[in-house]
Order: C-alpha cells, then sequence, then structure tokens
C-alpha cells in the first residue's frame, strides 16, 4: 500500500486518482502538506497506488533530462524577507505586468485563489 511512502510524498495525489475503490483520501499535516491517508476497510491491495507513485518508482522511469538550470534571487531586501524562494517570481512578474500585461498565480497553503494583477493600477481582482 501507498502507506509506504510516509513523509517523502510528494502530495501529488496519484494515488488518489488510481484507486479502483477510492480508498485514499489525501489530508493536509499540520505544516500544509498533502498526504495520503487509506481507508483499509475499503482498500483491496491491489497495488495500483505504488505502481502510479513517482516516489517509490525513483530512479525507474527517466522522463528527461535536464541540460541547463538558471538560479534567481532579488536584490530588494523587502521582497527577499517576505519571500519563500529568493524573490525571482515577483522579479519576473513585476517585469511581465510592467509590460501590460495579466499575471496569475495560486494561493499554497490551504486557500485556493487565483488572482489576476495589473501592475499599473492599484486594482487587484480575485476569485476562490
Amino acid at each position: 500500500m501507498i502507506d509506504k511512502v510516509g513523509k517523502l510524498c510528494c502530495g501529488c495525489a496519484a494515488c488518489t486518482a488510481v484507486c479502483p475503490k477510492n480508498c485514499i483520501e489525501m489530508r493536509t499535516n499540520g505544516e500544509g502538506f498533502l498526504y495520503p491517508s487509506i481507508d483499509l476497510t475499503s482498500c483491496v491491495e491491489c497495488g495500483l497506488c505504488e505502481n502510479v507513485c513517482p516516489v517509490l518508482r525513483i530512479g525507474e522511469v527517466q522522463t528527461y533530462v535536464f541540460r541547463e538550470a538558471y538560479a534567481a534571487i532579488t536584490n530588494d531586501d523587502d521582497t527577499l524577507l517576505t519571500s519563500s524562494s529568493g524573490g525571482a517570481f515577483t522579479e519576473l512578474s513585476e517585469q511581465v505586468l510592467d509590460a501590460a500585461a495579466v499575471c496569475s498565480g495560486r494561493h499554497f497553503l490551504g486557500i485556493s485563489r487565483q488572482c489576476a494583477m495589473s501592475w499599473r493600477k492599484p486594482r487587484r481582482s480575485c476569485v476562490r
């Protein structure tokens, strides 16, 4: 069963999607990460969840090879202190929005939101 994965789970929910008995539910832990929770009374131990799990299949399947990688960090101290990824997205989105484009995103912890912002206009519309 998929419960072997434990804390290594990446939260993709592939196991939930493939389960023929719908006995796997993704639940959020105290830190906001998703982990599979199995209803053992409904599970028939078919093994489909393990076959589809990318964590259990590490090293077996190679889908692509990275040829180059890029890293970025903002020079703005305020942005850096409030960012979880070095402020790179903020800097890139500012460039996009300065070009009169629209940028959208999804809130990470618990609340799903899609926001569209125009940098030049102080207006912001969010849909939950």
